[in-house]
């Protein structure tokens, strides 16, 4: 279970968020610039982050991004689904269309185990969790 590439930049970007002061709205040359992330994909990403209702924007002078609700209250999951990264999704590794408890493939149970323990991590990990492991 990889996180593709789009679920990255919007992990990094809404961890740069949770780290600042939420009362000031970073633009995307910001955000961009500290997460590493091309500025013209940033800002589709960051789209779709307002679209699920993880950030809040404004445009003109002291307009930008920033977090809509507490980070208390973001998971790292909610970010990869504001993006449409679906973690939950029931995949054969083999391919095969009928794999389950009932017949599994030879990496059924091992894979649902690594899906499990992301889902449960992913879950359960705060933006705000972020922000105290980056302080620490």
């Amino acid at each position: 279970m990889f996180i593709n590439q789009t679920g990255e930049y919007a992990l990094r970007a809404a961890a740069y968020l949770a780290l600042g002061d939420n009362d000031v709205r970073l633009g995307t040359a910001e955000i961009a610039e500290a997460t590493s992330v091309p500025e013209h994909y940033l800002q589709k990403v960051m789209r779709r982050l307002v679209v699920a209702g993880i950030c809040d924007s404004m445009k003109g002078h002291n307009g930008g991004f920033r977090l809509r609700r507490p980070p208390e209250e973001i998971t790292l999951l909610d970010v990869l689904l504001a993006v449409d990264f679906n973690p939950i999704a029931h995949r054969c590794m083999f391919g095969f269309e009928s794999c389950g408890e009932e017949n599994p493939c030879p990496l059924h149970h091992a894979w649902s185990n690594m899906r499990d323990s992301f889902l449960n991590h992913a879950t359960g990990t705060t933006l705000a969790d972020i922000r105290e492991s980056a302080e620490a």
